[in-house]
């Protein structure tokens, strides 16, 4: 009944996800022209008759986003009078959520009903395609058009993704490497779940409202110590525990905060043996953070950064050729 409620005080908004659908219907048959091959090869972009590369809108005058940010944040396919997005704000609780806000996100919701999706494939790819929407829809506690819209928009920023060396060595194996339709869902449920302020991978245990939460985030994992008392990553040497601050914090809850103040919740528990993570370091002048990722464990990517650095300090020190003499002789080990 509150759902109903709210809709119906805004008939535009209440029939703005029927429009949206109407327009794509328009669009796409006006969109085939191309070979039956060439389709299934390329069913992205989605042909909507809506641009998904507009901005996303800035929630309030403290919240600061370069234009890129606003590129990036996955949205509603619904915009105010500048033309821009309103933010998906997957991580924001309901409480924290204005009037407009609450609107936009209940009459984007899931419906329990068809909805026919016409794309121009054959008929097992079209089905597969549309089982997909209806199902993450369903999980996810979002209508279709949210869901392909944002495909639309993740199509165009993936190159900015820096996966170019992933895919260069998929493609090596013999053939241009293209990602399949459930990978690109793979990639969707974790880009629906970045916010203006933090990164909260939830859909390891989704409640009734699916990718949205309903409460604060909160940290349930974190980075713990191996019981190796030899590991040089879990435990450090004794000539290195006088430093100012640790190389590593163990937690069992931990929230990660970039210089930035941007936060990201771990989604599951990591040790120094875990393989295919996403990891940061931060510079002990807290001017800096790097991002890279690995997919050997974790600790063997940490030693090699480790020498890398020991022998970047030694020949701003000393001159390459006498830290190329030492690194022969030394050990090797940071």
């Amino acid at each position: 009944m509150f759902r109903q409620r709210l809709l119906s005080t805004d008939p535009i908004l209440a029939n703005h996800v029927q429009t949206i659908s109407n327009r794509k219907h328009i669009a796409t048959q006006k969109a085939d022209h191309s070979s039956p091959i060439e389709q299934q090869q390329q069913w992205l972009p989605i042909p909507l008759n809506e641009n998904a590369s507009r901005l996303c809108q800035i929630r309030s005058l403290t919240t600061h986003l370069t234009t890129l940010q606003q590129l990036f944040l996955p949205v509603f396919p619904f915009w105010n009078d500048s033309n821009e997005c309103f933010p998906l704000l997957a991580n924001v609780a309901y409480d924290n959520l204005s009037t407009l806000e609450l609107r936009i996100r209940q009459a984007h919701h899931h419906e329990d009903k068809n909805f026919n999706i016409r794309l121009y494939f054959d008929e097992k790819f079209r089905s597969d395609i549309q089982n997909l929407l209806m199902s993450y829809s369903y999980t996810w506690r979002l209508h279709p058009t949210v869901l392909m819209f944002n495909l639309n928009r993740l199509f165009h920023l993936l190159p900015q993704f820096n996966l170019k060396d992933y895919i260069t060595v998929l493609e090596q194996r013999g053939k241009p490497y293209e990602l399949s339709a459930e990978e690109w869902f793979l990639i969707l449920e974790f880009y629906l779940q970045m916010d203006m302020s933090c990164f909260y991978m939830k859909t390891n245990a989704l409640s009734d409202e699916g990718i949205f939460s309903v409460k604060l985030p909160t940290a349930h994992y974190g980075i713990q110590q191996c019981r190796d008392k030899s590991c040089c990553f879990c435990y450090e040497k004794l000539d290195l525990t006088e430093r100012f601050e640790p190389a590593m914090n163990f937690s069992n809850n931990q929230v990660h905060c970039f210089l930035n103040n941007y936060q990201v919740y771990l989604n599951c528990d990591v040790t120094c043996t875990t393989s295919n993570v996403i990891y940061s370091l931060t510079c002990p002048c807290h001017q800096y953070d790097y991002m890279g990722r690995c997919v050997e464990p974790f600790r063997d990517r940490m030693t090699r950064i480790r020498i890398m650095g020991c022998r970047i300090i030694r020949n701003s020190l000393i001159g390459s050729i006498l830290a190329d003499h030492l690194g022969e002789e030394g050990d090797s080990n940071p």
